[in-house]
């Protein structure tokens, strides 16, 4: 999803809990090494390692460790919630 919407005009950052090496363990490792290349020449910036905080009406707050830090968003695509619906803000 990340990489249609990227390739939209959209600006993406995908957030995931588990650090990059294990990310792209569901598939080959050569699968895994091209989307991530694919990702970056479209601009994703990928943050693993990090938490989703907090999301408030403008802003998503990410923790990495001991560090927070907020960003601002137009809109949040959360593809763990029932029917994979996407949240408009």
């Amino acid at each position: 999803m990340a990489l249609k919407y990227a390739k939209a005009g959209k600006s993406v950052t995908v957030i995931d809990n588990l650090p990059k090496e294990i990310l792209g363990l569901g598939t080959s490792p050569m699968n895994a090494y091209y989307l991530f290349g694919l990702l970056e020449k479209q601009g994703v910036i990928l943050l693993p390692d990090t938490r989703l905080f907090d999301v408030t009406d403008d802003h998503v707050i990410v923790e990495r460790g001991v560090n927070r830090k907020g960003s601002s968003l137009t809109w949040l695509y959360l593809p763990w919630v029932t029917n994979r619906m996407e949240i408009m803000r």
